[in-house]
């Protein structure tokens, strides 16, 4: 093989590996916390257990839809990148994140429905009072989650990912210890059983998406982007464009 193809190809491997093994590692991150609240809340209760099943499908796939909505500005940032408009960037971000807040509000209202409906779904009646704080507790999360994806989509759309990895990495970490903590209530905090584990998972997300804002506010090598984010107006055909490319991807990450 030639020298120099055999150099391209390893350069091109190489950025692959860069880019995507912070993503897999950050996903793997998020498999090892669900296995550890399953684990968790089981041991406390069985009960427990059958109501987080029920709480977790309904909301998950829910965030699944909307992380998948989310995925909207990626290919956008990708194609501004190429041609260093960084300042775009920047505009692109702040109207990903607004078009993420007015699709949670969606999402929203679907949950709301799902929750003041809830005996339509038959669960049995002695798990309702475990569903339904905790259902809450994760609703009240999502949004957290659709604005933190903003800036993850942001971070890996300028090949930027490790700052995703270890942020997730962190907050995962953060949430199997608060679980811990909450769970069987340990180190003077009360016992709280499944709601420990929403509540848990609530607090690190908010912790998620405060972790983004900082790294974004406060890195240097992001000033570009945050003059664009601050110069850039909300813009209607940045909304439309990022509900044509969104919903696709959410429907098929949804179904």
């Amino acid at each position: 093989m030639n020298p120099l193809l055999c150099k391209e190809y390893q350069q091109h491997v190489r950025s692959l590996l860069m880019l995507g093994l912070p993503i897999i590692i950050g996903q793997l991150g998020n498999i090892i916390t669900g296995l550890a609240d399953t684990v968790m809340v089981g041991q406390h209760s069985t009960a427990e257990l059958a109501a987080a099943s029920f709480a977790n499908n309904v909301i998950n796939a829910f965030i699944i839809l909307g992380t998948g909505f989310s995925y909207n500005c990626t290919p956008i940032i990708g194609e501004q990148l190429a041609i260093n408009k960084h300042t775009a960037i920047g505009g692109w971000l702040k109207n990903s994140l607004m078009a993420n807040f007015t699709t949670t509000l969606l999402i929203l209202l679907c949950l709301a429905a799902i929750y003041f409906r809830m005996d339509w779904l038959r669960q049995p009646q002695e798990l309702l009072p475990l569903i339904r704080p905790y259902y809450v507790v994760l609703a009240g999360s999502v949004l957290f989650v659709m604005l933190s994806n903003s800036f993850r989509q942001f971070v890996e759309g300028i090949l930027d990912a490790s700052i995703s990895m270890w942020i997730l990495t962190f907050v995962n970490a953060l949430n199997i210890f608060g679980n811990y903590l909450l769970i069987y209530g340990k180190m003077g905090l009360p016992e709280l059983g499944l709601l420990g584990a929403g509540v848990s998972t609530l607090f690190s997300r908010m912790i998620m998406l405060l972790l983004f804002v900082g790294v974004f506010l406060y890195q240097s090598k992001y000033a570009p982007y945050r003059k664009g984010f601050i110069v850039t107006p909300l813009r209607k055909a940045y909304w439309m464009r990022l509900n044509r490319i969104g919903w696709p991807i959410a429907f098929q990450q949804g179904i």
